[in-house]
Formats: structure tokens, C-alpha cells, sequence
């Protein structure tokens, strides 16, 4: 189970030197990275030089994120260029013997649920980051070491088509339809569950505005934690709308939409709770989506960070994708993204052999759309207003915005109020949809 309540309580706890201990690695811990990033069968000839140790944005739950590159030589004294991707993680403060849900990703490789992908057409087209090695440290810590795709080309880069989402989409689809349509959906007791719940439960309504601690803004989504609140308590104030950039964004009543649609959150969740499950990857989002050509000429989809992989509905993969691609995606572009994305993975559900039947349609559309406004519906409605409002709290809240998502929030009011009219829209079509499930 992820536990959100749970990660902002253990942010502050000291982490493992993992920069430190990456600097002392031994000769034959790098050749064997190096063989098998590089694709050798063989380390015993190969010689690392010129290695370095860079620190990389880790994730909000808690693994450190390293990249190690440097130059490997052959017996013949021939260079090739190397990098790998290390993701550190050590286990939660407290955790009982056993306890294997603090490396979950790790867990998932190991288990064989990440795909490794096949040529093919749109059906084998998901893949995770090819797996180098997984290493369990003296110090309880687990080192993951994967492949480094940053020349490949991300979803959240901007650049790409709405086929090219549609496609991604798809993959997405026959990836959680196939265990389904196979009999073999996973029960281990590891993966996460609720993972919608325990976002809105957990996260958006874990802190009022009145009674915040001055510690949670530290953490890369402390802002998150009163977005619950910021619908009820500050949406409804007439003059929080009086800024002329939220008031000329927001030209359409939103408040009273937002407000309705938490308050129903209840009865959505239980809702979802009420479909199959089947395995997700949990936070397939576009800034973990990749874009790679195989050998064969096919276009695949290459999935990174499986922290988060679960159980899950049919939908709930494709509603955070949507969620975030209409987040970051220009102006005027939303809309068209959020049909490509939907349509596609219902088209992904059919190649993985699962009957695409009216009420199945439904539902994953139900899920999709559910997914889509509590991930960031509710953000896109309540972030800029309060970033503006000119609050007391307005500073550290903006602040851990603009952090996020690198760029002032003022150069994306106008493309977050248009998402979270559309994602806003979405939900109440899932909650029209819900006497019908």
C-alpha cells in the first residue's frame, strides 16, 4: 500500500550517503554495469575510466537517483562511452521483517511484471528501461540499476503528435488489459492499492490551510496537501478572483464545479472500487513515458519509474497520462489530446484480446475520467487562483509550485485554467456515468 501520509511523515528522516557510497565503488561492481549496459556477454576485459557520480531528481517517494558514466575499454584498449541510471533506495524507518513494499520497483523487475517488450505490432508495444542489475547492499539498501534513455524523446517534451500520444495510450491499454484477458493478474501482497484513494485521501486533503506545519511546505509536494481545502474553504471567496490574470483565465464559473465534484469524491472512489482490477504501472505519466524505435523498425513505448506499480482498474493508467498531458500540454491543444488519449487505450484494450464490450467501454472511460480530474483537475482549478491570492501562505505555496514544475506559475495560467475545465468536465461525466456501473 502507498502511503502518502506515510512518505511526508518519514521526508525528514536522514537518508543514506548514497552519493558517497556511489564514489567508492569497486573496480568489478563497474565493470559488471558496464558489460551489461554496454550489452557485453563478458566484464572480465573491460576497464572503466574517467567515471563520475551525478545526482538526479529523484521521485516524491523516496529513491535517490544517480547517474553513473564514464568510458569502458576493451582488451584492445578500444573506448566506449557508458551511463547507467542507479535508483538508491533504503528501507522505511520501522519496517517489520519482510516487509518488501519499500522496493517496489525492484520487486516488479524482479517479479517479471515490467515488460521487457517484443517486436511486433501495437500489442507488444510497452516496455520498461531494460534492467542491468539489481543489487542488495550490506546496509539493507536495494541499488537498481537501469539503462539511460535521456536521448530518447519523452512524452512531456512538447513534441509530440496526437497520434503519437494515441499510440502511447494504446500501448498503455493492451498492457493492463492482457492480465485480464489472461487469467493472470498478480496478487503480490506489495503492490500498491488505492492508489486514487490514497492520492485524494492522503495527499489533497491531508492538511487545512489553518493548521499546516511549517515542515510540509518542505516537501516537493507539501503544496499538494491543501488542495482539498483550497476548493472549499478559498475557490468560493468572490475575491479571489479579482486578479486580472485569474480573472480573464478563469472567464467561466469554476468554483461551485470544483466544490460539487470533491464533495462527490465518496461515492467516485467507491465507484471505482466496484471495477476488476488489474496490474498498472500506477504513474504513467507523460514525464515517464519514452519514445523508442526498435530494431525492427516499430515504434515502442518505454515506461520508467514503477515505484508506484499496482492494482488497479482498466482506465486508471490512461487517466493520470491524460491528466498531466493536458496539465503541460499549449494552449488549445487539451481538448483534442484528452480524445486521442481515451480513444487509444480503449483501442489497446481490444489488441490485448479483451472484448471491448459497451458496459467494459464504460467503465474504463468511468475509470479514465475519475482518474483524469482527481489527479489534477483540482489542481489546474485551485494552484494559480491561490499562488495570486496574495496570502500569507500564497508565498511557500507557490513556491513548491514553481519548484514542480520549473517555470513561474504565471506562464501557465491560462493553459492550467483551460485543463482544469476540461478535466473538471470529465469527472462530472464520470459522476453521470456512476448509477450506471
Amino acid at each position: 500500500m502507498l502511503s502518502w501520509r506515510a512518505i511526508m511523515a518519514t521526508e525528514t528522516a536522514a537518508a543514506p550517503d548514497f552519493f558517497g557510497q556511489l564514489h567508492g565503488l569497486d573496480a568489478s561492481t563497474l565493470r559488471r554495469i558496464a558489460a551489461a549496459a554496454l550489452g557485453r556477454t563478458s566484464a572480465g576485459a573491460l576497464e572503466v575510466a574517467d567515471w563520475h557520480v551525478a545526482p538526479l531528481r529523484g521521485g516524491a517517494s523516496g529513491s535517490s537517483v544517480f547517474r553513473v558514466s564514464g568510458t569502458a575499454h576493451d582488451a584492445q584498449g578500444q573506448g566506449e562511452a557508458l551511463s547507467a541510471i542507479v535508483k538508491c533506495r533504503a528501507p522505511k524507518p520501522g519496517a517489520p521483517p519482510g516487509d518488501r513494499t519499500w522496493c517496489r520497483e525492484a520487486n516488479a523487475y524482479r517479479a517479471g511484471l515490467v515488460p521487457a517488450g517484443t517486436s511486433g505490432g501495437t500489442s507488444a508495444g510497452l516496455q520498461g528501461a531494460r534492467c542491468l542489475a539489481i543489487d542488495e547492499r550490506p546496509d539493507g539498501a536495494t541499488w537498481l540499476w537501469i539503462e539511460d534513455l535521456a536521448a530518447l524523446s519523452f512524452a512531456g517534451d512538447g513534441e509530440w503528435t496526437l497520434e503519437r500520444h494515441a499510440l502511447a495510450a494504446r500501448h498503455l491499454g493492451a498492457f493492463n488489459a492482457r492480465p485480464l484477458a489472461t487469467g493472470s493478474v498478480p496478487a503480490y501482497p506489495w503492490l500498491c492499492r488505492n492508489l486514487l484513494g490514497d492520492w485524494v485521501e492522503g495527499l489533497l486533503a491531508m492538511h487545512t490551510l489553518a493548521a499546516i506545519p511549517d515542515s510540509a511546505w518542505r516537501h516537493p509536494l507539501g503544496f499538494a496537501t491543501v488542495v482539498g481545502d483550497l476548493v472549499e474553504t478559498l475557490l468560493p471567496r468572490p475575491d479571489v478572483w479579482t486578479h486580472p490574470r485569474i480573472r480573464a483565465a478563469y472567464s467561466r464559473p469554476i468554483a461551485e464545479r470544483a466544490l460539487r465534484l470533491w464533495q462527490a469524491r465518496g461515492a467516485l472512489m467507491a465507484g471505482l472500487g466496484r471495477l476488476p482490477c488489474t496490474l498498472i504501472h500506477g504513474d504513467a505519466h507523460p514525464r515517464n513515458v519514452i519514445s523508442r524505435t526498435g530494431t525492427d523498425g516499430v515504434e515502442h513505448t518505454v515506461a520508467i519509474d514503477w515505484e508506484n506499480v499496482a492494482l488497479g482498474p482498466l482506465g486508471e493508467d490512461a487517466g493520470r497520462y491524460l491528466a498531466v498531458a493536458a496539465l503541460i500540454s499549449p494552449p488549445g491543444r487539451a481538448a483534442a489530446l484528452a480524445g486521442a488519449i481515451a480513444d487509444g487505450y480503449l483501442a489497446g484494450l481490444e489488441d490485448a484480446g479483451l472484448a471491448l464490450t459497451d458496459d467494459r467501454a464504460r467503465a474504463a472511460r468511468f475509470a479514465t475520467y475519475v482518474n483524469a480530474a482527481f489527479v489534477m483537475g483540482f489542481w489546474a482549478a485551485a494552484l494559480p487562483p491561490a499562488a495570486l491570492a496574495g496570502e500569507p501562505w500564497s508565498a511557500p505555496l507557490r513556491a513548491g509550485v514553481e519548484a514542480l514544475i520549473g517555470v513561474p506559475v504565471d506562464l501557465v495560467v491560462e493553459s492550467w485554467a483551460e485543463a482544469a475545465y476540461l478535466l473538471l468536465d470529465l469527472g462530472e461525466q464520470a459522476l453521470d456515468w456512476l448509477p450506471s456501473l
